[in-house]
């Protein structure tokens, strides 16, 4: 994307000189106009664990500087406006630009350039018995993500509105992952090891757009064509303390896709009271993957594995129809509801060879053909009603129902014998039904609650299995889910807005499996408890303050199967901010801002496995200070401070961050 990248900073550049060059040629018949342009440079110190800052804050260290705004806005005859604005910092690549030249009952023309970076930590787990601390990746992980769009449009006044989009989306760079390598020391094995993965991704689209009006009928109709790329490596690796020795596997995968996709709507409202409207969508996949695993050194279990692709294919088809209404009011009663269903195919064919060594050290090859084959089927239902008969309240209920029928087919074949084979008819059903009110009694005080049922049922029917495991031992799985949430904001008065919010989650998952004897457990319990409270305070007009705090406590609780490694989640997140603004005088403005977030959640667990959750603290003050020089001159001064602590890392993600950035902004 480099080159792709400077093309696009060049393009948007030389549209930048020929508007200003243009409201300039045009000053005698201008209309009106105007630019503004605030440059920016910070500098930011860290001690500590630089890696760790900036993946929480999405900033990096030391010099950094560019235009934090630009602004070009211009009218000229014939009622022709145009529109520059953006952003550009280096070396953070942050950049952002969007024209637009509009001409009303015409048409027009947008552009538009968005990248920012974002960084992630290598570090590993800290596990004590080892005595060593963490073990940190010595590259530098991040990813640049991006996207680019030009858009053009036709808006004559009686013939249908036209659009037609070009958008190009990446995201370059490498992450860490949660799936960590092996560490072995005195004969014990922990995956503490930290892994990463390189990603180079890609998509172009192309969409166009006709919206039009018959009479009292819209009529909408919208095309997307996508080609999607993406090439990924994963990089694993397992260390041997005692003996010195390291081995490692590298995973890469391609995949490739071109997919269309047409959506066409129409809506009407036959009479005051009487609304529906029909959507049609047909979509298409056609792709191709592939895939490597290397190990090095080749080796025993589980290194004696190297793994490749000559060919994958995937297709796939949907159709999607659905029709939904609204009637009312009728006497405070409003009725609506809708209807969906969907047909899906999809096929996908793998030829891969499978080396590996024997138990006698012997390399053998064997030649894998591997197939599956999809089908769903799938109907979807919602009703609801609205009451608005009493005063300053809205009483509603709702429900919605899904029905699915998957059939899914896998075989295996390994140099033309039949290896596996697998055939499982799946039924899904859903339900959801909401109960809530809105109510303000006062002028003052604002009360809404909501209540959410909600119930999954998947059923397994395994008609071939020729390896029975997981996870075809599954029979059965029910989720039911309760979902409460209230919220009630007050003004006592007019200087002073208080929000206080509350939710319950209660998730329940319960597993039945075709084991010996058959068994049911609850292999998932989630609760927690969410309160947040806002609220804004301006006693003069010179002075302003807001501020959000949150609190989560929360228990996960799942079936262990008497397993000593596996804990009850257990914890609780606080989370603040707080923005206080004051003016100085008619020249000198003065803002602070706050964050914080605690954690108290770890359980050292070593004896049995790792050390699981977190007990941290994070801290983010920023002021800034603000002077204007003159009617069209601003001078801006900022001042960061950054610190984290994190107990159950040995110290290692700890961290103290100072931020130092001057600013101007001009009005040219």
């Amino acid at each position: 994307m480099g080159k792709e990248k400077g093309i696009i900073l060049v393009v948007f550049f030389l549209i930048f000189a020929f508007s200003a060059g243009a409201v300039r040629a045009q000053e005698p018949r201008e209309v009106s106009g105007k630019m503004r342009i605030a440059p920016v440079l910070r500098y930011i110190h860290v001690s500590g664990d630089e890696e760790k800052f900036r993946e929480d804050w999405w900033i990096g260290e030391d010099w950094a500087g560019g235009l934090e705004k630009f602004l070009l806005e211009h009218t000229f005859d014939k009622d022709v406006s145009l529109s520059l604005e953006g952003r550009a910092v280096v070396p953070e690549e942050d950049y952002r630009f969007n024209v637009d030249i509009t001409k009303p009952d015409f048409g027009y023309l947008r552009g538009g350039h968005r990248e920012y970076r974002k960084y992630f930590d290598g570090t590993g787990c800290f596990y004590a018995p080892f005595g060593i601390l963490p073990f940190e990746l010595e590259n530098d992980l991040r990813l640049d993500i991006g996207d680019f769009f030009v858009q053009a449009g036709i808006t004559f006044p009686g013939w249908p509105a036209v659009a037609a989009t070009y958008e190009r989306q990446y995201k370059e760079g490498n992450k860490s992952l949660l799936e960590w390598g092996s560490v072995s020391k005195g004969g014990t094995a922990r995956n503490i090891f930290p892994a990463f993965k390189d990603m180079d991704e890609e998509a172009d689209l192309f969409k166009l757009e006709a919206n039009h009006a018959v009479g009292k009928f819209k009529l909408a109709d919208k095309f997307r064509y996508e080609s999607y790329r993406t090439d990924t490596a994963r990089f694993e690796e397992e260390r041997n303390l005692d003996g010195g020795t390291s081995e490692t596997v590298t995973v890469r995968e391609g995949y490739s896709h071109d997919a269309l996709s047409n959506t066409f709507h129409v809506e009407t409202h036959v009479s005051d009271k009487i609304y529906w409207s029909l959507g049609y969508l047909y979509t298409k996949l056609e792709g191709d993957a592939g895939f490597g695993m290397n190990t090095v050194p080749f080796g025993p279990d589980p290194f004696d594995k190297n793994w490749f692709t000559r060919s994958v294919e995937i297709e796939q088809d949907s159709h999607v129809l659905d029709l939904n209404a609204m009637l009312g009011p009728y006497k405070h009663f409003t009725f609506y509801g809708g209807f969906q269903a969907e047909t899906t195919e999809g096929e996908g064919d793998t030829d891969a060879v499978l080396t590996e060594t024997s138990f006698g050290g012997v390399t053998n090859s064997p030649e894998a053909m591997i197939s599956s084959r999809t089908e769903k089927d799938g109907l979807e239902e919602s009703v609801g009603i609205r009451y608005t008969g009493l005063p300053f309240t809205t009483a509603y209920a709702e429900g919605a129902w899904v029905q699915h029928k998957f059939d899914l087919w896998e075989q295996e074949l390994e140099d033309g014998a039949l290896g596996f084979e697998r055939l499982t008819d799946t039924d899904a059903d859903r339900e959801r039904y909401t109960l809530g009110i809105n109510t303000s009694p006062f002028r003052a005080v604002t009360l809404s609650l909501r209540y959410r049922r909600s119930h999954h049922a998947n059923d397994y029917d395994h008609l071939v299995d020729t390896e029975p495991g997981y996870s075809a031992f599954i029979t059965h799985q029910d989720y039911d889910k309760d979902d409460i949430r209230a919220r009630f904001t007050l003004r006592p008065v007019p200087v002073l807005r208080l929000s206080l919010s509350y939710q319950l989650l209660c998730l329940d998952i319960e597993t039945r499996s075709d084991t010996t004897p058959p068994s049911s457990v609850l292999s998932g319990d989630y609760d927690a408890n969410i309160y947040s409270l806002a609220f804004t305070l301006t006693p003069v007009s010179r002075f302003y303050m807001t501020g959000l705090l949150s609190y989560q406590g929360a228990k996960t609780t799942s079936f262990d199967n008497a397993a000593a490694s596996v804990l009850t989640y257990e914890g609780d997140v606080f989370a603040g901010q707080a923005t206080v603004g004051f003016a100085i005088d008619e020249k000198t403005d003065l803002k602070i801002e706050y964050l914080y977030s605690r954690s108290d959640n770890f359980e050292d667990n070593s004896a049995e496995g790792l050390p699981l959750g977190l007990d941290h603290e994070r801290h983010g003050f920023m002021t800034t200070f603000s002077r204007h020089l003159g009617e069209k001159t601003r001078l801006q001064f900022r001042y960061g401070y950054y610190r984290y602590d994190e107990d159950n890392t040995g110290g290692v993600d700890d961290y103290r961050g100072h931020l130092v950035g001057i600013s101007f902004a001009f009005k040219l």
